[in-house]
């Protein structure tokens, strides 16, 4: 019994060898290769004067290079790209197109891109209307360095405190319930659009919000005063 099970296991070990020989002794097979290169290199963003050269051709009617640009994620190329679509400049007027490549641009913080599309936004303009999202756009324009996006945002919260009466000459009802903090904010924002708007109609209206503000202000404390 001893010597059957000694002859089984030296015939398992030389089986064993065989095999290991046999392994050893062929061609090694195909191995997967794995091809390690470079990050793929970014084109440059066109510069201000290509931008520009497309723009022009996209007046005449070419709207293809401007496009392209866009496509490629150059903000101001999408900025410029939904102006002519907002105004129907160099083919026919598409809001909802314009809101689209607004929106792309004002992901990328473009001041003047941000801007409108708050206004088309806040009109419902290409898209649904939210009040909220197009104030968050004007003050994102204004920390971008947009100098007309103050007046809009001081504009809606005076339309907001007065029930809907915009700023010029006249007088105003001012709604109740109104948060002391708000007027000081709005005139805030008058003040800002002073220092920052050129245009001398806007700098008319936001004295005259002021100065309505300023009135609303001291009519209030008169009242708390005499409480």
């Amino acid at each position: 019994m001893r010597r059957l099970l000694r002859d089984y296991l030296l015939l398992g070990l030389a089986a064993n060898a065989v095999a290991a020989a046999a392994l050893a002794a062929a061609p090694p097979g195909p191995s997967a290769k794995i091809e390690v290169v470079g990050p793929h290199p970014r084109p440059a963003p066109p510069s201000q004067a290509e931008v520009q050269a497309a723009l022009q051709k996209a007046r005449g009617g070419d709207r293809a290079a401007l496009a392209a640009m866009a496509e490629a994620g150059a903000a101001d190329a999408q900025a410029e790209l939904g102006n002519l679509y907002f105004r129907g400049t160099g083919g026919p007027s598409d809001p909802t197109a314009a809101r689209k490549w607004y929106e792309k641009a004002a992901a990328q913080k473009h001041p003047q891109a941000s801007r409108t599309l708050g206004e088309m936004v806040m009109k419902g303009q290409g898209g649904r209307k939210d009040k909220k999202k197009a104030m968050k756009l004007w003050m994102d324009a204004e920390k971008a360095g947009d100098p007309l996006a103050p007046m809009l945002v001081a504009d809606q919260m005076f339309s907001d405190i007065t029930g809907g009466r915009k700023p010029g000459t006249g007088q105003y009802a001012f709604k109740g319930g109104i948060p002391a903090e708000n007027v000081d904010l709005a005139m805030d924002w008058y003040r800002e659009a002073l220092k920052r708007d050129p245009r001398p109609d806007a700098r008319q209206r936001a004295q005259a919000a002021l100065n309505a503000l300023q009135a609303f202000q001291s009519a209030a404390q008169v009242k708390v005063e005499k409480k």
